[in-house]
């Protein structure tokens, strides 16, 4: 679900806080069978909590 997914990033982004040595990146494609919407999730998600230094 979403709410899965959001609360795995979230939590990425509480194991690497404060952030300062982690860059979130993807490769230059998406795989075959990947969903672009995630991608998208992803940086709404980044916008949302991803801002220096990271307190979520």
């Amino acid at each position: 679900s979403d709410e899965d997914f959001a609360n795995y990033i979230k939590n990425m982004f509480r194991e690497m806080a404060p952030g300062y040595r982690f860059i979130v990146g993807m490769g230059d494609n998406l795989p075959f069978d990947g969903d672009i919407n995630r991608v998208r999730r992803v940086v709404e998600l980044i916008d949302q909590y991803g801002k220096l230094p990271i307190e979520v």
